[in-house]
């Protein structure tokens, strides 16, 4: 029993872990800015562990630090995204939300 628990604390605490490695990734680290796309793996995920409201909340959450990244990298001196591959970026993680909200799951906690 205590096992499972540990289990399903662990994969909750796995998503705003991972949210914060590709954001900090993206605006400290030496990696192409496209590195956001990296939240989609997340928001797959997520449908694994967490009912449909709680996926899309999870992926404006996504798209909220997208875009802060995105103001991030255009401060003087950090011109690293373009506008293309902002927009890219925005419409992989709202579509892959849409579509991971909607997938049939009797995993998700709370359902």
């Amino acid at each position: 029993m205590q096992l499972k628990q540990l289990r399903k604390n662990l994969r909750l605490a796995l998503v705003p872990v991972s949210l914060s490695a590709i954001f900090l990734l993206d605006i400290l680290g030496p990696f192409d800015p496209v590195i956001t796309v990296l939240y989609i793996p997340v928001i797959v995920l997520s449908t694994r562990i967490f009912p449909k409201g709680i996926v899309t909340y999870l992926g404006l959450v996504c798209v909220v630090l997208t875009c802060a990244s995105f103001v991030l990298g255009h401060v003087e001196g950090f011109d690293k995204v373009r506008l293309g591959q902002f927009a890219a970026i925005l419409l992989a993680i709202a579509a892959t939300t849409s579509f991971a909200a909607w997938l049939p799951n009797s995993n998700r906690l709370g359902e």
